[in-house]
């Protein structure tokens, strides 16, 4: 989970709101949401084995 959080913080600097493992299609990825400088919300779904991104939004 470490590498998988230090990769979200490289694609989204930011204050970690939370991190949820799920498995999704046969595999587990995590969800983690993370508050930016300017107040917005992000939302990112990060493979749990690679920590490649699947899936990015915010909430602008």
């Amino acid at each position: 989970m470490s590498e998988v959080m230090r990769r979200a913080a490289l694609i989204q600097p930011g204050q970690l709101l939370e991190a949820e493992l799920d498995r999704e299609a046969g595999r587990y990825v995590y969800e983690i949401r993370i508050h930016d400088t300017a107040g917005r919300i992000h939302e990112l779904e990060l493979d749990a084995t690679s920590g490649a991104l699947i899936e990015s939004s915010s909430d602008d």
